[in-house]
């Protein structure tokens, strides 16, 4: 598997994650107490961080799914995770996915305070 697929698949994961607990209208910290964990690492799985596979039996467990469940696609949601935005709307979220997390906040905050400098401008 490439590192690409690999983020992807975490991300993917993550996202399921996330949608699953809210489902069950479950806080992180009480998914974290429940399968003995830190509410900081249910976090930052749902962020695509990645899982191993004796948390994903785990989870499995308290959320009465098959392993399946995290990697397959949300019924309803589209391959083309960007909808139909404009294309440049899509090549900028084509480079910040590639982008490391602190290259992207380093960009918004540069975006945020040249829009800053124009309202004062």
């Amino acid at each position: 598997m490439t590192i690409r697929a690999k983020k992807d698949l975490d991300r993917l994961m993550g996202q399921n994650l996330k949608r699953l607990r809210e489902e069950r209208g479950w806080s992180q910290e009480r998914l974290a107490e429940m399968i003995d964990t830190d509410g900081r690492y249910i976090s930052a799985v749902e962020n695509g961080r990645g899982m191993g596979k004796s948390l994903l039996d785990r989870l499995c467990g308290v959320l009465g799914v098959e392993e399946d469940a995290f990697t397959r696609q949300a019924v309803g949601e589209k391959e083309e995770p960007y909808g139909n935005l404009p294309d440049v709307a899509r090549m900028l979220l084509e480079e910040l996915r590639d982008m490391p997390e602190y290259e992207q906040l380093r960009w918004l905050a540069d975006l945020k305070e040249k829009k800053v400098k124009e309202k004062k401008g």
